[in-house]
């Protein structure tokens, strides 16, 4: 059980990856608040939404691509973000500067679970 409930928005255009991921967060007791696969839906619903966390794949089958969203959310929201990306060196030249983190695909569950407590101030994932 993760130390607080965190509500987690998902990028990601891959239907199967991303109801893969929301079923496991949702495991760990975060609420998603929903599952976007294109950018200005996913800019849209993180309006709505006001996510505390962002977890956006880097390449989108999009015009707006997931570094663009997730850096138009961060600075308009605060919103803190994890890119889990095939590609980091896309994602590294932006994120760094603002706090982003990164999990290369693939990535473990445990992997997961520790970023999202580290970006989330929550420490020790295990309690």
């Amino acid at each position: 059980m993760p130390e607080r409930r965190v509500r987690i928005l998902i990028v990601e255009d891959d239907f199967l990856l991303a109801e893969e991921l929301r079923a496991t967060l949702v495991g760990w007791g975060h609420e998603v608040v929903g599952l976007a696969g294109r950018g200005e839906a996913a800019l849209t619903l993180a309006i709505e939404t006001n996510p505390d966390l962002l977890i956006s794949d880097v390449r989108l089958r999009d015009s707006i691509n997931g570094v663009t969203v997730a850096e138009e959310v961060n600075r308009r929201l605060g919103t803190k973000v994890i890119f889990l990306t095939a590609y980091p060196a896309e994602a590294l030249t932006s994120g760094r500067t603002w706090g982003a983190r990164f999990l290369g695909k693939p990535y473990s569950e445990t992997e997961l679970r520790e970023v999202i407590a580290e970006i989330m101030g929550d420490g020790d994932p295990e309690g």
